[in-house]
């Protein structure tokens, strides 16, 4: 958690850990309702949430599934540029996580991760499956 966490590289993170009696993150000592923003609350939750997921990749003892969804990861982050910076660093850890499976040292379980978020950084486009839903009919179908 605390390396996912510290590569987003944000200005406001000193201290990141998991309670090891709860399981839940804190962050700056505070647990996840006391952060002061929505901007900290939506990162700390994306690397906590990815953190898992990546336990449960690595190791297959650990009886998570191997299937994600992150719904709006950039919707309380802000519109600044640090704040988009810090979005292009998560699409960045995504991109290295879908590379992750490829070989010569893929990870040993395979993994289905879905990202539902309306500002995805626009060089990121091209690197994932990417499906654009039109608000006024938002139903997918296969």
């Amino acid at each position: 958690f605390d390396e996912i966490l510290r590569r987003f590289t944000l200005p406001w993170l000193e201290t990141s850990e998991v309670d090891p009696e709860t399981y839940l993150p804190i962050v700056n000592g505070l647990g996840l309702r006391e952060l002061s923003s929505g901007g900290m609350k939506t990162t700390t939750n994306v690397a906590y949430y990815l953190a898992v997921f990546v336990t449960a990749l690595r190791d297959q003892g650990v009886l998570l599934p191997s299937f994600l969804i992150l719904d709006s990861i950039r919707k309380a982050s802000g519109a600044g540029k640090g704040d988009l910076a810090r979005s292009e660093r998560i699409y960045g850890y995504l991109q290295t996580l879908q590379e992750s499976r490829r070989p010569p040292q893929p990870l040993p379980r395979d993994f289905q991760l879905v990202v539902v978020d309306n500002d995805m950084p626009d060089q990121y486009e091209s690197h994932f499956n990417t499906i654009h839903i039109d608000p006024q009919d938002p139903l997918i179908r296969g």
